[in-house]
């Protein structure tokens, strides 16, 4: 009798423990109907202003703290601002002095895939944010590539200099740029709604054609070779030829879902972000 009273309650506290039915609804957590946490969002005014969501509980205690920022290249002379290279999100857990930094979270809600991963890493079970389950976060959101990410910008901010300073000094100042949004139509180069190069057809080939790189002050910068058969291109910029007299810079042009045939357009907005990327214009 003892056995089966032991067993019948083992068997209403698990499925007491399994069924808890976590909800998230206007920034409010609730777990069996009860609430418990909400995400408080707030924001500057201003589109692409960052945003920063706090997890609390109802009596005001911060437990968790996500940011919105950036990891930036550092500015060159003709740049009015930092050029980005990466969104990300700052986390933090006050209560545990935990910090890290992850990849921009993709979520359309924030608060609700928020809920959905602490539940997911036992967080309501717990009742409380433990650093196992804070390192657990930030691990399933790919903070290990940040360290990578920023060896990269210390790299290219190294050559960036290197290349702006050699092509000041074969072309004089360059054009004036802000960071932004970066696309090509019809050869124009527009960054943040202003024009600040073109890409010239200069010869077409049944192999490849060339194209001139200019900037906005009529300087031939160099030119890109789009071998459509090859699905590739390459950029030859004039001041790389006091280094290497053939020296060329491959990019490629890889099918995807998205991108299944690329465009002339397409293909110039990946040259022209090498070109910027690198401190030739």
């Amino acid at each position: 009798m003892r056995l089966v009273i032991c067993i019948a309650l083992s068997i209403f506290v698990l499925g007491a423990v399994q069924g808890q039915k976590v909800k998230y609804k206007k920034g409010i957590i609730s777990i069996d109907k009860v609430k418990k946490y909400e995400v408080v969002k707030t924001k500057k005014k201003g589109i692409g202003e960052p945003r920063t969501f706090t997890l609390k509980t109802l009596d005001g205690s911060e437990l968790l703290i996500v940011k919105d920022s950036t990891l930036v290249f550092s500015k060159l002379p003709n740049e009015t601002k930092e050029m980005v290279y990466q969104h990300v999100q700052y986390i933090e857990a006050p209560g545990l002095a935990a910090k890290s930094t992850v990849p921009q979270i993709a979520a359309l809600n924030f608060g609700k895939k928020l809920s959905k991963d602490l539940e997911e890493l036992g967080f309501f079970k717990e009742e409380g944010l433990t650093k196992e389950i804070f390192d657990q976060y930030v691990a399933s959101h790919d903070a290990e590539s940040i360290p990578e990410a920023i060896r990269y910008i210390d790299s290219m901010n190294v050559i960036r200099k290197d290349n702006h300073t050699r092509t000041v000094k074969m072309f004089g100042d360059l054009p004036q740029r802000k960071p932004g949004k970066l696309i090509v139509k019809d050869g124009q180069i527009t960054e943040a709604l202003i024009t600040v190069g073109k890409f010239k057809l200069s010869k077409k080939g049944s192999y490849a054609s060339v194209y001139q790189i200019i900037d906005n002050s009529g300087n031939i910068l160099g030119k890109f070779v789009d071998i459509p058969s090859d699905g590739r291109a390459n950029i030859q910029m004039l001041v790389n030829s006091e280094i290497e007299e053939k020296r060329l810079d491959w990019i490629y042009f890889k099918s995807t879902r998205q991108t299944p045939i690329w465009s002339m357009d397409q293909k110039m907005t990946k040259a022209a972000e090498y070109i910027i990327r690198n401190g030739f214009l």
